[in-house]
């Protein structure tokens, strides 16, 4: 994978600096001053050497007289990495807020959620064998016509967790493919990815379970070993941290606030309430914010010859979705501050996969075909308004309407790296213009020499 990003023309590095690029541009200030509990994390491990926060506002938990965001820990310590040495510069929270705390989020957060972008299409074209433009398709549906694009711009755990996941099914993949020829350390790192995603988040827990099984399923006798080794190495950060906090590796924030029973047990009643709202004419629902997610859970059933990546895909997606619908109250009314159906945002990383499918098809499938493409078009255009605009609404209403009635009407939000970010890409493309004409301009002079 990181020969691709080393080679700029390769499409794979192409997708992850444009999707990167175009995300940096539109990080704006109502999103960083929402979101103020990632930043604080950043803050205080880099500021202060602990991951104590200097007070109890937002989603915290109290240990001892100390508290502690209600967040996993991976997104702080990437953010402390980035803020760590913007901090040797001189840049800190206290003197541009703003340019800090979009600097952190850009280098952390949006990264790696355009390293999704790119391991969508590598996992489709490099490793499946799908033509470059359905894969291009499929991780661009994913990157902007998804939820992810409006969150693209906030420090999240789950982009960050789905990323980590997404690298892990890539370096799986990518050992099945090499059979008994593929390297023990790469089913390492396969298992310590797949694992570690518990390190960022613990939405996709179902998604964990069901890649370290079909790891298990599908790997040669010769590469399980390493793979399990890698698994339990993954389970260390996160349960040295679980540890150092709460005394023991295996209790987490959620059973320290008496909440862990809210995950495992039957609600029929919230359950029947949130298939609503998430799949049909709820406020959140994909029908609204997410079309694409509903054509990529048909075009899976398209992909040729994947029928065991087909199978986990699914699975993956079903379950995922109706663990959200028996577990959370996914309405704004149940304190949920969101742009869409956020809780959902591992199934529209999976889903993606089967728009590549439409689009290998196209030919035999015209019309399924146009459909997705009109979804993604409207996909996009609603979740370009999130990224404008800000992710973190309060209020029972179809946001991007409110977005759209207030674009001329008012002010819009800061974008902290907009101006530097142009300035760059134009400085980019012109002296990539000039070395070009240079290169021109020699071979015409070495044509001409007698």
């Amino acid at each position: 994978m990181i020969k691709y990003l080393r080679s700029v023309r390769h499409p794979a590095a192409l997708l992850f600096f444009g999707t990167w690029i175009a995300y940096g541009l539109l990080i704006n200030s109502a999103n960083l001053r929402a979101y103020t509990l990632q930043q604080r994390g950043v803050e205080s491990l880099v500021e202060r050497g602990t991951f104590a926060l200097p007070g109890a506002g937002g989603d915290v938990v109290k240990v001892g007289d100390q508290y502690f965001a209600n967040k996993q820990p991976a997104q702080f310590t990437l953010g402390a990495a980035v803020y760590w040495m913007l901090h040797r510069f001189g840049l800190s929270y206290a003197k541009d807020y703003d340019l800090a705390s979009a600097l952190v989020t850009w280098l952390s957060s949006s990264s790696m959620c355009a390293l999704s972008v790119a391991l969508i299409f590598l996992v489709l074209h490099d490793l499946w064998g799908l033509s470059k433009l359905a894969a291009i398709a499929a991780a661009l549906s994913y990157g902007f016509a998804s939820t992810a694009f409006a969150y693209s711009g906030v420090a999240h755990h789950d982009i960050i967790g789905v990323a980590v996941l997404g690298a892990g099914f890539y370096c799986l993949e990518r050992l099945l493919r090499a059979g008994t020829a593929g390297k023990r350390r790469l089913a390492v790192l396969a298992g310590a990815l797949v694992t570690l995603t518990s390190f960022a988040s613990l939405l996709g827990a179902f998604s964990v379970g069901l890649v370290a099984s079909y790891g298990f399923f599908r790997l040669p006798a010769r590469h399980k070993p390493a793979f399990a080794v890698g698994l339990a190495l993954g389970c260390i950060p996160f349960g040295v941290y679980n540890h150092w906090l709460f005394g023991n590796p295996l209790t987490t924030a959620v059973h320290v606030q008496g909440l862990a029973g809210h995950f495992t047990r039957l609600q029929p009643e919230a359950f029947a309430a949130n298939l609503h709202n998430l799949f049909l004419f709820g406020e959140p629902s994909v029908l609204k914010y997410n079309t694409t997610m509903i054509f990529g859970v048909l075009g899976l059933f398209l992909l040729p010859g994947l029928r065991k990546q087909t199978w986990l895909i699914g699975c993956i997606v079903l379950l995922q979705a109706l663990f959200i619908a028996n577990t959370r109250d996914c309405t704004w009314a149940g304190g949920n501050c969101q742009y869409g159906a956020r809780y959902l945002l591992p199934c529209y990383f999976w889903a993606s996969f089967g728009i590549a499918g439409i689009a290998e098809r196209r030919g035999s499938h015209p019309i399924l075909a146009l459909h997705t493409l009109l979804a993604w078009i409207y996909a996009s255009l609603v979740n370009l308004l999130g990224a404008l605009r800000g992710s973190m609404y309060c209020g029972a209403a179809y946001v991007p309407a409110i977005y759209l009635r207030d674009l001329f009407s008012k002010a819009p939000p800061e974008y902290p790296l907009l101006a530097p970010l142009s300035l760059s890409v134009l400085a980019g493309v012109g002296l990539v213009v000039l070395r070009h004409g240079w290169k021109r301009v020699a071979n015409r002079g070495t044509h001409e020499a007698p």
